[in-house]
């Protein structure tokens, strides 16, 4: 944590309070789609190459006919505003708005954080960026960094109440 934000969150101005991030909005993973039931046409799945310059990128999709997995693929679709977050690879950290109204699949190793409020998404969002180097030095791994669930859901951040 930054000497800056180290002080802020010693020194809080009345009415603010420290938060971790999983007290105050839940985060979702994504789900382990298989590349061999990748289609060319049908609903898009989100992958960690999607995060870029804190957007989801519609390049290089694939897709998926959710008639092909047993599984009921509703708890992974991403809605316009969601924040998604990388929590693996190259990118562990990064983040990104989904500002679609089409409906797209969370693929696994990205975290979703879904804000009703919209300040309190624009805060949170604001935070992740602006913190997304402390994000990749609380990731973990040897061959390529990695966050987990625990991870995000600890990252505290001032909130007030």
């Amino acid at each position: 944590m930054t000497d800056k934000i180290s002080y802020l969150m010693t020194n809080l101005p009345q009415g603010w309070e420290v938060k971790r991030i999983g007290d105050i909005v839940k985060l979702k993973n994504g789900f382990a789609f298989k590349s061999n039931l990748f289609c060319d046409k049908g609903i898009p799945i989100i992958r960690i190459k999607n995060i870029q310059n804190e957007n989801v990128i519609l390049d290089d999709l694939v897709f998926c006919n959710p008639d092909d997995y047993k599984n009921n693929l509703d708890n992974y679709l991403i809605f316009k505003n969601d924040i998604l977050i990388a929590m693996s690879g190259a990118t562990t950290g990064k983040i990104g708005i989904y500002n679609l109204n089409d409906k797209a699949y969370l693929n696994q190793r990205i975290g979703l954080l879904r804000i009703d409020n919209s300040i309190l998404r624009k805060y949170i969002f604001w935070f992740l960026y602006c913190n997304s180097e402390q994000n990749l030095a609380n990731a973990f791994g040897a061959a390529q960094p990695n966050l987990n669930t625990e991870q995000i859901h600890n990252i505290q951040i001032l909130y007030r109440h």
